[in-house]
């Protein structure tokens, strides 16, 4: 874990600079640098993992060029001993053999590297930028524009608050380059399938697995595991201690009262033989550090989070807004709160139960009362109920499927989604998505309401909802009683 700031134009002094990057210097302890690079500057806070000497400092450069990454790339001794024939290397960083590689494939090494990244390119010979990150994202990294118009890269998005109106994340597995975005990795397109046998496929999954972890094991700071206790940690750790023939580190971290985890931790550590640390917390230790926590936490991953906790950037300062993320994202979850209580109370009615336990989404929801609304003769077994109390039977799943109707609209209307989990980012009303196929758009026909216009829609939407479900239930209820 590395910080990386990366700007286009000169329209900072160094010291303004160093107010910005220094809000991530946790994720770099071991050293920092800022350099000039050509029209821009580039920054780096480094935390010491591969060539623990200070030529393994960034940024790196050749003939010119620079680069600045944080990132591990796996595998990557083979690699550099190919380019060693035409390249001289200088430290045992694996982030060293960047530039060679982008001098010898230019753009598309990006989709040679079996890494996780996120780093920024000087190009000399073209006096530009060039930023990527890896395909699934794991590495942050955000991007956004100064005033004068120039771009701003940057680790983390506190990084750009107060120099940047709009901070976006972005797209994992796509390169910006030449003023673009370019996706040189699609993980949600699937080419082909496993056809093989049940154990040959498991048989792939082990050995993937354990390659996985191998190549992760390479690293001249010494290793350290945490340990839950559960599955994929307990792998990871055996695996790990059988590749290594030696006894891992291994940490658990808990509470001081109930701390399930760190019995089965020990368990684990005591049956892989590891030399095992426990750290407790208690209630008031988490109470207290909880501010300062939240403050070094990185929004990193896919960027898709709740309404109420998507405050990324300027908007989260600006405290009328933060009130109104919050009391939408109370609204959200006292809706969640009432689909819940609803779904389950229909589970309690007997002379409705057949069926309703197999709910599993709201899709299935609509369906089942859809089909229960139109045989309500079937939906009361063994009850020889009445026209009347058929006629309520019916009109209450219509009630209820109405209910169900609105709340999905109500997701529909009031939180837009970035289906293909790209860059949604939210401007001057506008929803704006920066990363489609080798160009940038935005969707002009979208525009997207005010927080508080979203507060009193879901409000109403939630309302009309609770007013069908209810008169739903109630039917259920008065049938129950009439037959």
């Amino acid at each position: 874990m590395c910080s990386i700031m990366g700007f286009t134009s000169h329209s900072y002094s160094e010291e303004e600079i160093k107010v910005w990057f220094d809000r991530t210097k946790s994720r770099g302890p071991d050293m920092s640098r800022i350099e000039e690079a050509g029209p821009g500057v580039l920054c780096f806070h480094r935390l010491a993992i591969m060539g623990l000497h200070e030529e393994g400092m960034q940024p790196f450069h050749l003939d010119g060029d620079m680069c600045v990454c944080n990132g591990e790339l796996y595998l990557f001794r083979p690699l550099k001993a190919e380019l060693a024939k035409e390249y001289t290397f200088i430290s045992d960083s694996d982030c060293e053999i960047i530039l060679p590689l982008y001098r010898k494939y230019g753009l598309d090494m990006f989709k040679m590297l079996d890494a996780e990244f996120a780093m920024i390119i000087y190009d000399s010979r073209r006096n530009t930028f060039i930023a990527a990150r890896d395909p699934i994202g794991i590495r942050p990294l955000f991007y956004g524009y100064a005033p004068d118009g120039s771009m701003v890269f940057a680790s983390e998005a506190k990084n750009l608050v107060g120099l940047c109106e709009e901070i976006v994340p972005f797209p994992p597995g796509h390169y910006y380059a030449d003023g673009k975005f370019v996706r040189y990795a699609d993980l949600t397109t699937t080419e082909y399938y496993q056809s093989g046998s049940i154990d040959k496929i498991c048989e792939g999954i082990r050995e993937r697995l354990i390659l996985g972890v191998d190549k992760r094991l390479d690293a001249d700071a010494p290793l350290g595991f945490l340990l839950s206790g559960g599955l994929d940690s307990s792998l990871v750790c055996a695996i790990s201690a059988r590749i290594l023939g030696k006894h891992v580190r291994t940490f658990a971290i808990g509470m001081d009262k109930d701390a399930i985890d760190l019995k089965y931790a020990r368990k684990a550590a005591e049956y892989i033989g590891a030399e095992h640390t426990e750290v407790y917390m208690t209630k008031q230790q988490v109470l207290d550090t909880l501010e300062e926590v939240v403050a070094d936490t990185v929004i990193g991953g896919n960027e898709l989070v709740s309404a109420g906790i998507a405050v990324v950037g300027s908007c989260f300062f600006n405290l009328s807004n933060a009130v109104l993320y919050l009391l939408l994202f109370f609204i959200c979850q006292l809706d969640a709160v009432f689909s819940s209580i609803f779904f389950k109370s229909l589970i309690l009615f007997k002379g409705v139960n057949s069926g309703i336990h197999k709910i599993v989404s709201p899709g299935a929801a609509i369906r089942h009362t859809a089909r229960l609304a139109a045989k309500p003769r079937e939906a009361v077994a063994g009850v020889k109920a009445e026209n009347r109390g058929i006629a309520a039977i019916g009109a209450d799943k219509i009630l209820i499927l109405i209910g169900v109707g609105i709340s999905q609209l109500s997701r529909a209307v009031i939180l837009p989604i970035d289906r293909d989990c790209r860059c949604l980012s939210i401007q001057n009303g506008r929803i704006q998505n920066k990363n489609q196929d080798n160009h940038s758009s935005e969707h002009d026909a979208a525009p997207c309401p005010s927080l508080a216009a979203q507060c009193l829609l879901f409000c109403f939407f939630l309302c009309c909802k609770c007013f069908f479900v209810s008169a739903g239930l109630a039917g259920c209820l008065t049938v129950l009683f009439l037959c």
